[in-house]
């Protein structure tokens, strides 16, 4: 009904105007009840909070999808949902399903907003494009200002060292549903990345009274008051923590990064040492921050390497300053230098980008 309503408003405004469109003004969704029964249901979940959540979501949206083949937005919402997975998985798993999800949606709608936002999730993730990034990006925010265009396109500012611009969108989102831990965290991690560490951790506290067990909310809270030397707090906080999430690399990875900020070097090693065995599983630019504080200039180099070489979705953080670059024994060294020339994130490659677009 509202479909039905909106094209009959923008039918009558284009006789008066005189205008005509080469595209249709207002996008077709589907007639099947069921099909948007299902999608509602998918929105509803989707969270990069934790894998479960996220399977879930694509469980629901390829029902949509099913029941209706040509529901653009499911698709797109579909190919968004994929695209998370290397949230959790490694990037070359979650890619090819995002793909298919989004060519899909993208022929029956080209400005589909979420099919362009995992498309350009793709190419900054997964070809290191971060020009075609962009562009799909804008594509996207314009084609209709949705939540996960903008957080996503707030990552990518953040990459490209407009953090305030970024914080700037993550606030919006976050005024827009501040029932959503997801957006609180993506802010709480941001601020502390521009140093802001007492903002960063009551933002932290606000995801986890949301959602106790959302990851980036957990690694926001425990960076933040390692930091601010809330010792007690953060160990408060481990022990309340189930035995499987406490084990995930990328969760011990910043606990390994606590314990070496607190002066136990002894834990931190032990930790090191662990996830060394185990790479794969890892938050690359992370653990390249445990051995830069264990004193590991060339291990953190090879981690950075591999995790660029993997497609780690988080490896671009290796030009962040919070998390690698305020070490001053890989800001001049030729391999991190190289690397960064590798994957477009230079210096003078970012000059470029930012000499080229708008970027406000």
């Amino acid at each position: 009904l509202q479909d039905e309503l909106a094209r009959d408003i923008v039918n009558a405004l284009r006789v008066t105007l005189g205008v005509e469109s080469i595209r249709p003004l207002v996008a077709e969704q589907t007639t099947s009840l069921e099909a948007y029964n299902w999608f509602m249901r998918g929105r509803a979940v989707m969270d990069w909070g934790n894998l479960e959540s996220t399977l879930k979501a694509i469980e629901f949206f390829e029902k949509a999808a099913e029941l209706d083949t040509n529901y653009a937005q499911a698709w797109g919402y579909l190919a968004w949902a994929r695209a998370s997975k290397s949230f959790f998985r490694p990037s070359a798993e979650a890619a090819p399903g995002a793909i298919e999800a989004y060519r899909r949606s993208l022929e029956l709608n080209p400005e589909q907003s979420e099919a362009l936002t995992a498309k350009a999730w793709i190419k900054r993730t997964h070809e290191w494009d971060f020009t075609a990034a962009l562009e799909l990006y804008q594509r996207a925010i314009k084609a209709e200002d949705n939540s996960n265009a903008m957080i996503t396109y707030s990552l990518f500012l953040w990459t490209i060292d407009l953090l305030e611009t970024a914080i700037r969108y993550q606030r919006a989102i976050e005024q827009r549903d501040p029932m959503h831990a997801g957006y609180k965290a993506t802010l709480a991690n941001m601020l502390l990345w521009i140093g802001d560490t007492v903002a960063a951790d009551a933002k932290a506290r606000e995801a986890l009274e949301l959602n106790p067990r959302h990851i980036f909310a957990l690694y926001a809270f425990i960076d933040a008051n390692a930091l601010l030397g809330n010792y007690a707090e953060v160990e408060a906080l481990l022990g309340s923590l189930p035995p499987e999430l406490l084990d995930w690399p990328p969760i011990r990875c910043r606990v390994g990064i606590y314990y070496a900020v607190r002066g136990d070097l002894e834990r931190a090693r032990q930790i090191y040492d662990d996830l060394m065995l185990n790479r794969s599983s890892a938050n690359y630019p992370f653990l390249a921050h445990l051995a830069l504080r264990l004193g590991e200039v060339e291990a953190a180099i090879d981690v950075m390497e591999r995790g660029v070489a993997v497609n780690n979705w988080h490896a671009s953080a290796i030009r962040d300053h919070f998390v690698i670059r305020q070490f001053d024994a890989v800001n001049n060294h030729p391999r991190y230098l190289a690397l960064l020339e590798r994957i477009g994130l230079d210096d003078d490659s970012v000059a470029k980008i930012h000499n080229k677009f708008s970027l406000d």
